[in-house]
């Protein structure tokens, strides 16, 4: 599943969170979502990507995630942090040039 030098295939992803549930279901007390799932070198601009249409892939990848590892381990916390590179522009942490971002991410 997935490339060598490439980021983790959806596929994949579906993968460990259902192998992870079912190996260790009840007994998970929480699940940390780390960040980075956002393609490296991803920037506004390349293959004529808006800011606009970033951000809403940026937002469609959080919420597919979430909702997986959601159904997935139903009443566990979820905790996500985000990587330098889920944001509008990489190693700019979210909300630095833009507050409409910032008001999306963390209200």
């Amino acid at each position: 599943m997935g490339f060598y030098g490439e980021d983790s295939p959806l596929d994949l992803i579906e993968k460990m969170v259902n192998d992870a549930s079912d190996k260790y279901g009840e007994k998970v007390e929480a699940v940390l979502i780390l960040g980075d799932y956002i393609q490296h070198n991803f920037d506004i601009g390349v293959d004529g990507t808006t800011k606009e249409g970033k951000f809403e892939i940026i937002s469609a990848m959080w919420s597919n995630l979430t909702q997986l590892v959601m159904q997935k381990f139903p009443n566990v916390p979820i905790i996500s942090a985000f990587g330098n590179n889920d944001n509008l522009q990489n190693y700019i942490p979210p909300g630095s040039i833009d507050p409409v971002w910032k008001s999306k991410v963390y209200d």
